[in-house]
């Protein structure tokens, strides 16, 4: 697959609870290669420039409602 380096105007970091400024994240298949200011990139990679955007790398679906097709008993949660 064809890499893609994704420049955001923000990263969130999770492991220092920071927001990263001006980086880059590098994108080959479905897989998150690299993250930094200044990402290294393979020859042929297509860039995406989001300025104003903020990334939070490695959460997928960060909205959902797992219960949503659950009902409530007296016992705890069926499965619908």
């Amino acid at each position: 697959p064809r890499p893609l380096l994704l420049r955001v105007g923000q990263l969130y970091d999770s492991e220092t609870r920071t927001f990263r400024r001006n980086q880059e994240i590098l994108v080959v298949g479905d897989e998150i290669r690299a993250v930094g200011s200044k990402v290294r990139r393979p020859a042929g990679t297509r860039v995406l420039e989001f300025p104003t955007c903020t990334a939070t790398p490695g959460l997928i679906d960060a909205h959902t409602h797992l219960l949503i097709h659950q009902k409530q008993t007296p016992d705890g949660l069926e499965v619908a």
